[in-house]
């Protein structure tokens, strides 16, 4: 099915009156049927086709969400940008594809963060223009891995300090905007679960903004200090503050996920294979069991994969089911001498292969928001060979992973 789109939409390309939007969507499309097949890796080569689309129609003013009336163009655009980055969690080597920083922004004469936020959409899109920018970041710094602070170019320490503070400022900004808009959880009106339909997704959407914010004042904070880098706008920390404002963040991030969890919508009695396309929720709850130190936070955050609505789930690239094995044995049985994150076990080695070909059985139709997608129908001919020697996606971590030791 796949190879026969991809031939119609080629066909389609091909006609002078051709949209770049059909295109994009059908990259989306192309996206959700990979990685419900289990092929992340394939799921991305897709993705980036899309977004090197995406950047070429900006730059030719075709696809531009800045001066297009048709509202179509923005909410793809978000989406795409948002699929950048849970690329990147998923795959520690690859960089964004967009550049969502403007230069004046990325030497700080101009400043990412705004003085206010407005409404929920324009705290997300501040937020997702400060993720890139780590990304970017982060993949810059990997040639300068395990070198003393002296020894790092200036650029990229000022760098790092002003996305530091960038995530600061709009973490207190975005306190700021609960407490007036109301979404603080003690001014909450009624318990979480008897919300009605749309305040309940307005909750969840500030919920997922909490979640993504202090994962990544976490990420950024834990890296600047092991290069001696503590940004702090009035005064250096001790290690020990520090160390406590860390596990903070991820303890928050971990509430935030068992929130939304609570306020779902009629959560099944029994697990339900489902797939949401960027929830973050499963990469949040690997990411704190992998970097939490303290004992009753991961146990807690563990615990949440087993949730109904979260163990048989798959949000984009991120399965549930895989990331609760490998949990579970980094977190029961840890390897002796272990000092940092291991490498997700290949699901194509072992015994794994037989649960991972299990798993593809067993998935011939799964929801997307309302839309069944027979998975039987998908073929597998006419697709792009792997690179060869390149690691399975179960092998990746989250980004963090890679400089948990820098």
């Amino acid at each position: 099915m796949i190879a026969k789109s991809h031939r119609q939409l080629a066909r389609y390309l091909s006609r002078p009156d051709a949209g770049a939007d059909v295109a994009l969507i059908c990259s989306v499309i192309y996206f959700i049927c990979e990685s419900l097949l289990g092929d992340p890796q394939q799921a991305i080569w897709h993705l980036d086709r899309g977004l090197v689309l995406l950047k070429r129609s900006q730059v030719s003013k075709s696809f531009d969400a800045t001066s297009s009336n048709d509202p179509l163009v923005p909410r793809l655009t978000a989406l795409f940008e948002r699929l950048d980055c849970q690329a990147c969690t998923f795959d520690d080597r690859r960089a964004p594809v967009l550049v969502l920083s403007s230069p004046p922004e990325l030497c700080g004469t101009v400043p990412t963060v705004p003085d206010r936020i407005r409404d929920l959409d324009h705290a997300e899109s501040i937020l997702i223009k400060l993720q890139n920018r780590v990304f970017h970041h982060l993949v810059a710094s990997i040639f300068f891995k395990g070198q003393a602070v002296e020894e790092l170019p200036q650029s990229l320490i000022q760098e790092r300090i002003l996305v530091v503070c960038d995530l600061q400022k709009y973490g207190a900004l975005l306190d700021n905007f609960a407490n007036y808009a109301g979404y603080a959880i003690e001014k909450s009106p009624l318990p979480l679960d008897e919300l009605d339909e749309s305040m309940r997704q307005q909750w969840k959407r500030y919920l997922m903004l909490r979640i993504s914010f202090h994962t990544f004042h976490h990420l950024m904070r834990d890296y600047a200090a092991k290069f001696g880098i503590l940004a702090s706008a009035t005064q250096s920390e001790s290690a020990a503050d520090l160390r406590s404002d860390l596990e903070s963040d991820l303890k928050t991030a971990s509430d935030a996920v068992s929130s939304i969890l609570l306020i779902c919508d009629s959560p099944p009695t029994m697990p339900q294979r489902t797939y949401t396309l960027s929830s973050h929720l499963i990469a949040v709850t690997y990411f704190v069991c992998a970097k939490t130190t303290s004992p009753t936070t991961r146990r807690k955050t563990f615990e949440l994969l087993a949730h109904p609505s979260l163990s048989h789930s798959r949000d984009g690239l991120w399965d549930a089911q895989t990331a609760s094995l490998f949990l579970d044995k980094m977190i029961h049985r840890p390897r002796k001498g272990l000092s940092s994150t291991p490498a997700m076990p290949s699901v194509t080695q072992g015994a794994h292969a037989e649960g991972a070909s299990k798993s593809r059985k067993e998935l011939p139709i799964a929801q997307c928001q309302g839309w069944s997608i027979n998975l039987a129908s998908c073929g597998r001919s006419g697709r792009r060979n792997p690179k060869p020697n390149s690691s399975t996606p179960h092998e990746t971590l989250m980004v963090i992973s890679k400089y948990r030791d820098s």
